[in-house]
Formats: C-alpha cells, sequence, structure tokens
C-alpha cells in the first residue's frame, strides 16, 4: 500500500462546477452540539451540504479527504436484504442484472487511516489546539453505483484486492482471481466485513490517486431533485480500535470539525480548489487564514473565563493555550466553580467580582490541552452562564501587608489574576488565593473577602531563573510541619517509647535533613530553580528524564492502585493530569543506588506526554495555579504526605546498605554509623547522588572523606565518629552543599519560644532533633517492599 497521504475536496471539479450552477442553492450547515447523539443521528460538528441533484443520471461521486480503507455500513431500512455470495452471479467482474437489482446500495462510508505512516503524516496536518488530526471519515448518505461495485471493488485494476478469509471448514483463503473472491468480496463489502483500500499513486498531482481515477460512490437525494452529503471526521484512540469504528456515536472517537479541518489544510488540497466558489462556500471564503481565527477566538475565550494563561506570543502561542486548556479541563472536573456576581463592580479585584456555585455540567475527559469536543462545548457553556475560574491567585506589595504578612488593602487590578511564574516578577510580593472550589476541603465558600485568602508564596529570582517558593512563617501553615504525627502516624510522646527506637532514629534524621530541604514543613514547595518543582522533606525534584519527584508519584499511583481509594496520587497528583513516565518499579537506578523518572503530562489518549524542556514544557508545573496546588498537597492531602515517609525510608535504606566496594560486606551503615554521620551523608546524597555512591558503590568523593578519616578499622568508636562528621562538613562545603552544620546543631532547639531564633516557628519538640553521634545510634525504621 502506498505511504504517500494526499488530502482533497470531496467533490472533484467537475463535480464542483455541476454543484455551482446553482451555487445560490447550495446550502452549508454543521451539526450543532447534541450530547444524545446515536447512530442514525450526524455527531456534533459534521459538515452537511444541501444543493440540486445537477443530473439526475450523473450525481456527484464523493472522492475521500484522505485515503485509506474503506467500509461500507448499510442504511438500517435496507439490513434484511443482505446478499450471501451462493445469491450473487459475478461473471469476469461483472455482476449479472439480477443480482445487481436485489442489492442494498445506500448507506455511508468509512475511510480509516490504519497504517502507521498514514496517521503520522495526517498528523502532520493537525490543528495545533486539537493536537491530532482526523483518521475515520464518514460520508453519507451515498449510494452503490455498478461502475464503483464492478470497477472498483471487483475489477484486478480497481482498489487493491484482499484475501477473503474463511473458516476453515468452509473452505479457508480466498485469493484475488478465485472465482468464488467475487460473490465474497461483494457480499462482505455490504455487510461491512470486508475493507477495500482507497491509496494514493505516484504522480505528484495525484491524477493517479484511486479516489481520481476509479469511479467511487455517489451522493443521494434526501427530497426529490435534492442531493445531501454529510461529512464526519474523527480521530480514534488507539485502545479502542477493536470496536466498530462505524459508529459514529461511540464517544471514544473524537471528533475533529470537518469545517476547521478543511480550513486548516485547503493549501494542502491537491485538487485546485482555489478560486472555487464552491471550496469557497463551503469551506469558506477567508480560510487563506487557516485556522488563526479560530485559535484567536479560543484564546480569548479562555481569557474571559478568567484562564489568562493563553499568549499570543508567535514562539509558544500554541504551548501556552494547551497550558490554558488544562487548566480549564482541571476547573470543569470539579464539581464547584465561580460565575460572576450580580452586583460586579470593575474597580473590585476579580475575586470580590465572583461567586462559588455549583458546577453544572462537569467535564469527564482528559486533562489533555487539547481543545476536544467536550472542551469546546463547556468553553460554550460557561461563557453564556457567566462561569469563571473558581480560583484567584492575587499578589500584594510588601507594604501593602501587615505585620502578621496579611493585605490591608485590595490587590492592584494588574495583580489581581497571576498565572504564569514569570508573569510578575516585583521583588517583596506575597501571593494569595480565593478558591472557591472546596476541593481541598471545607465547604466551598459563596463569596471571598480580603481576610479569607490564604498565603502560597512569592516570587523569588536565582540566576537566570526565577519562579515561586513557599517559606515558613508567612507562606506555610503550622498544621503542615513534618512532625510524627504527620509523618509517621504517631505522636510526639508515642514515638519515644522503647518499642520506637527504630521509627524515632529515623524520623530525627529525615526530619533533620528536610530543615534545610523544605524548611521543615511538607507546603514548603521550591520552584524557582533549574527544575521545574521541588517537594517532599528530601524536596524531590521534577526533572526532564531523571527526577526523584516522579518516582514518589510513581509510587503513590502504585500504592493507590493497591489499596483503592481517593487520596494520596488521585487527590494530589492524577486529578490533574501529572503522571510519571514508569512504574516504580522500573525507577531504580543501581548505579545512584536512588529512584528517578520523568515526569509528564497526560494525553488524549492516557500516554504520558514527558516533560523533555525544563524552562519551555516544564514551565506548566511552576505556573502559579500548579503551584497552588503542590502547597495544598503539602497542606492537606493525608495521603501524599503520610506516603513521604516510606520514599524517605527508601533514600535512607539504599544508601546505608551502600557496599563499601565489589565484593565488599561492609557497608556505608557500618562506617557512617551515627545519626549526625547519616543525616549528613543522605543529605549530601540528595544534593549530588553520584558523590556518595556511584556504581553502586560508596563514591569517590565520599570515599576520599572515609581516607582522611584514618583508622577505618576504629569507626565504631565515637571520636571516630566525630572526625568522619568533621570530615562530611568539610568535604560537603567544598562541594557546595550549603546549609549542612545546620542539619547536625540546629540553633532553634535552644531557644524554640523566641521568635528571632526559632524564625519559622517550629512546633517540634527540640528533645526530637537532637542527632546523636554514639557509633550505632541510626537505627533504621525498615522502609515497606518497594
Amino acid at each position: 500500500m502506498s505511504k504517500v497521504v494526499r488530502l482533497r475536496f470531496p467533490f472533484d471539479a467537475a463535480d464542483r462546477a455541476k454543484i455551482g450552477s446553482e451555487i445560490d442553492r447550495l446550502v452549508v450547515t454543521e451539526t450543532p452540539f447534541d450530547p444524545r447523539t446515536d447512530s442514525t443521528t450526524p455527531p456534533s460538528e459534521s459538515l452537511v451540504l444541501r444543493f440540486p441533484l445537477p443530473a439526475p443520471q450523473n450525481p456527484p461521486q464523493v472522492r475521500p479527504i484522505f485515503p485509506g480503507h474503506m467500509r461500507f455500513k448499510i442504511d438500517p431500512d435496507q439490513a434484511g436484504a443482505l446478499p450471501t455470495p451462493e445469491s450473487l452471479k459475478i461473471d469476469d467482474g461483472r455482476i449479472s442484472d439480477a443480482s445487481y437489482a436485489r442489492l442494498p446500495r445506500k448507506g455511508i462510508i468509512l475511510v480509516r487511516a490504519v497504517s502507521t505512516w498514514h496517521t503520522a503524516a495526517l498528523d502532520m496536518h493537525a490543528i495545533p489546539a486539537l493536537g491530532r488530526a482526523p483518521i475515520l471519515a464518514w460520508y453519507g448518505p451515498v449510494e452503490l453505483t455498478r461502475e464503483f461495485l464492478e470497477q472498483s471493488l471487483l475489477s484486478p485494476k480497481g482498489l487493491k484486492n484482499g484475501i477473503i478469509m474463511r473458516a476453515p471448514d468452509a473452505g479457508g483463503l480466498i485469493k484475488p482471481g478465485d472465482p468464488a473472491w467475487g460473490p465474497h468480496a461483494l457480499s462482505r463489502f455490504l455487510a461491512g466485513r470486508y475493507d477495500a483500500p482507497v491509496t494514493c499513486g505516484e504522480r505528484d498531482d495525484g491524477s493517479d490517486d484511486d479516489a481520481v481515477r476509479l469511479p467511487m460512490p455517489v451522493v443521494t437525494s434526501d427530497a426529490p431533485g435534492v442531493c445531501a452529503l454529510t461529512v464526519t471526521l474523527a480521530w480514534q484512540r488507539p485502545e479502542f480500535q477493536q470496536g466498530d469504528p462505524t459508529d459514529r456515536a461511540d464517544t471514544r472517537q473524537e471528533i475533529v470539525p470537518t469545517r476547521l479541518f478543511l480550513q486548516h489544510v485547503r493549501k494542502h488540497l491537491v485538487d485546485g480548489c482555489a478560486n472555487d466558489p464552491v471550496a469557497d462556500a463551503v469551506i469558506g471564503a477567508d480560510a487563506e487564514e487557516g485556522t488563526g481565527p479560530f485559535h484567536k477566538a479560543l484564546r480569548d475565550d479562555l481569557a474571559e473565563l478568567g484562564f489568562a494563561l493563553a499568549t499570543t506570543d508567535a514562539e509558544n502561542q500554541y504551548q501556552k493555550l494547551e497550558w490554558a486548556l488544562r487548566e480549564f479541563q482541571i476547573y470543569a472536573k470539579m464539581s464547584q466553580i465561580a460565575r460572576i456576581r450580580g452586583a460586579s463592580a470593575a474597580e473590585l479585584p476579580l475575586y470580590r467580582n465572583i461567586e462559588g456555585c455549583a458546577n453544572p455540567a462537569i467535564y469527564k475527559g482528559h486533562v489533555s490541552g487539547s481543545a476536544n469536543q467536550q472542551t469546546r462545548h463547556l468553553i460554550g457553556l460557561w461563557k453564556r452562564g457567566g462561569f469563571r475560574c473558581p480560583v484567584v491567585i492575587s499578589a500584594f506589595l510588601a507594604d501593602e501587608l501587615d505585620q502578621n504578612g496579611r493585605p490591608r488593602q485590595e490587590p492592584r487590578p494588574s495583580y489581581g489574576n497571576l498565572w504564569s511564574h514569570d508573569e510578575l516578577v516585583v521583588p517583596k510580593t506575597r501571593m494569595f488565593v480565593a478558591d472557591f472550589t472546596g476541593y481541598y476541603g471545607g465547604a466551598p465558600p459563596d463569596t471571598m473577602e480580603l481576610s479569607d485568602l490564604v498565603a502560597i508564596g512569592r516570587y523569588q529570582s536565582w540566576e537566570d531563573w526565577g519562579g515561586p517558593v513557599s517559606e515558613p512563617p508567612f507562606h506555610c501553615h503550622p498544621d503542615a510541619e513534618i512532625l510524627p504525627e504527620s509523618l509517621c502516624g504517631v505522636s510526639s510522646e508515642s514515638i519515644r517509647s522503647p518499642g520506637n527506637a527504630e521509627m524515632l532514629s529515623t524520623f530525627k534524621v529525615i526530619r533533620a535533613i528536610s530543615e534545610q530541604e523544605c524548611n521543615g514543613f511538607f507546603d514548603s514547595v521550591n520552584s524557582y530553580d533549574d527544575v521545574a518543582v521541588s517537594v517532599g522533606p528530601f524536596h524531590w525534584t521534577a526533572k526532564a528524564v531523571d527526577g526523584e519527584l516522579a518516582a514518589y508519584i510513581a509510587y503513590l499511583k502504585a500504592i493507590e492502585s493497591r489499596a483503592g481509594g481517593f487520596d494520596g496520587y488521585s487527590k494530589a497528583i492524577g486529578f490533574f493530569g501529572i503522571q510519571s513516565d514508569k512504574a516504580f518499579g522500573k525507577c531504580w537506578n543501581k548505579s545512584l543506588r536512588a529512584y528517578f523518572g520523568g515526569i509528564g503530562l497526560e494525553s488524549e489518549t492516557w500516554a504520558v506526554k514527558l516533560i523533555r524542556k525544563i524552562r519551555n514544557e516544564g514551565a506548566y508545573l511552576r505556573n502559579w495555579h500548579a503551584f497552588y496546588r503542590w502547597v495544598m498537597a503539602g497542606r492537606s492531602v493525608p495521603g501524599y504526605r503520610s506516603r513521604m515517609w516510606d520514599m524517605a525510608r527508601f533514600r535512607l535504606a539504599s544508601i546505608a546498605s551502600t557496599p563499601l566496594r565489589k565484593d565488599s560486606v561492609a557497608t556505608l551503615s557500618d562506617i557512617f554509623s551515627s545519626e549526625q554521620a547519616m543525616a549528613l551523608v543522605t543529605r549530601w546524597h540528595v544534593y549530588r547522588p553520584a558523590h556518595v555512591v556511584k556504581g553502586g558503590y560508596m563514591g569517590p568523593k565520599l570515599e576520599a572523606v572515609w581516607k582522611a578519616v584514618g583508622e577505618p578499622d576504629a569507626a565504631g568508636a565515637r571520636t571516630a565518629q566525630q572526625r568522619i562528621v568533621t570530615q562530611l562538613l568539610a568535604a560537603m562545603n567544598n562541594s557546595g552543599v550549603g546549609g549542612s552544620r545546620q542539619v547536625i546543631a540546629p540553633r532553634w532547639v535552644d531557644a524554640p519560644d523566641d521568635p528571632k531564633i526559632n524564625k519559622k516557628g517550629f512546633r517540634l519538640d527540640p528533645a526530637l532533633r537532637e542527632l546523636s553521634l554514639d557509633p550505632g545510634s541510626f537505627r533504621l525504621d525498615p522502609p515497606p517492599t518497594a
């Protein structure tokens, strides 16, 4: 089968000339959105053409827009008249008059691109906001003429004849050229069980394409003297290819608006549609602009609804439009949204001009960033109903805040609806959120006042990067502090019991590291540096390929799939279309003894759209709304927080069990055996894994520390542990690991009630923060089986 794909108008120039003779009577419409579409009703956004029948004896032929396998679906009114092969008389490719007279010839034809090269070639013509090009096209009603059946379907010089499969007891295969082939091929084609390939030829002008050189089905009349043709385009999700492709009511098939697609590809049509009055009437005389007006309207509509991520910047316009569509789909999935208040006023900030309300039509599709049909419909519904994005992020300058960091006055209009991470880079600003959804707990509010706003962070620049960050005490919630209750599931009193000695030792090490990584708070998030986002006690990062946040997401998903429910993964991550590129079991990196994965976004086919460039694609993960969701996951989703206990222990266990050398029985925990030493080694591994572990064994930089200590056989002594800690601090400082001394000797434990010293407002009992220097004092609470 030819790998060439050429696109054409459904009627050739000769038939367009016939239709154009009465151009004023050509009626072009698109079917409106109707969720009740059934198999007898054309799907929404199909193209419907009605025109006088130019010559009843010579009606226009339907030329498929793109090549593929043609299948026939009989008109339901004729379904009872299907012929059997035995009832058909075909002699040398000619159907007898008696057989032809009995044939049911009216129905619809489906042309489906089935080869990977055809679908790939068609996707080169995808409308950017939709993301996929059609691979299915329905045309109907049509009639199968004698010329089509004899010259195209049955002739060896027509559409390529295929082998017909019969049951072994019925004779097995029937190959072209066999006298039985014709009756079986015709019978099966009429029954929708034989596909005839419509291919492209070798000539660049398309003159030897099957759709041109061979007779095709013709349009039929739905009223005396009037022809009607409906053209529907769609693509089909790969996991559902085994379904009935002729069922246009199958919602698993995603409709591509026919007229919009023809506008998009008009300059690529091979059959001379330039300055053609029929093509102008069908596609639109202004179609030279392609889908530019469609994309502009989409951006404008989303901006009107409060989704101000889309931009007209030529370089990033489609990427940011995708982001805005993702955000719309996320909020359209929620049960509570917002709408314009009746008494709205231009001088008030956005959050004061909207009110919470129930979502009248919840989005049930993928968070894909594609303007699929359901999304297009809901955008229109939101516009008509006055609905708005239910989460509003506002910025306040330092002089607009009181001594407690709360806003004293309404935000400036330009600061009232932040989206992009770098939209506002004014120093000393603080961002607050008005959330009408109730998604993170509590009754969704009807209205929001200044005092109801929730602090989430500020903008932070870093080298040539920059973005949101949340830090205690002003951005983090006291209840989000990493405590035994929230991390381990036991009280601060219970963890000190003799039976919890391993849990206590492990908690103290994790907590010590967390104070340097995430300020000791689950909701302390970093989105300003060269990774898209960092969260958790070891600040797992979202990187393009090898990031630990993707591994944590994979672990959450694995746990939830085994236990069921809607908590850690679904509530905090999956609901928003964020995914890992691999299962947790495949995230293990043997060389560095850590878990890594690629982070990606959901697509229309469930496949992960991997983020490969943090500065460009990864910027979506750090927009202010995405950042708010990372913060709130750490602040209010128990399953997301508690599983960090497992993930942190996986890290500790992998480091502790790392062999010193190949074939070595001793491990790192035999040398770095105190809580202080293990905390420093782990912090170093978090910062630069290869400094600590390389090739699955102790890394060269850590080995240099061990050698500098001397007397390795005396490492069990407290003095040796002190030397190890001293050498670790020096080596880590030389490697750029800042704040390492604070891991083992935090200032705040000496004056926990002094806000000038305990600046982050820690509530942890200082006794649970003291790391021992005693050899063997680190005792790992073993993690669960990965």
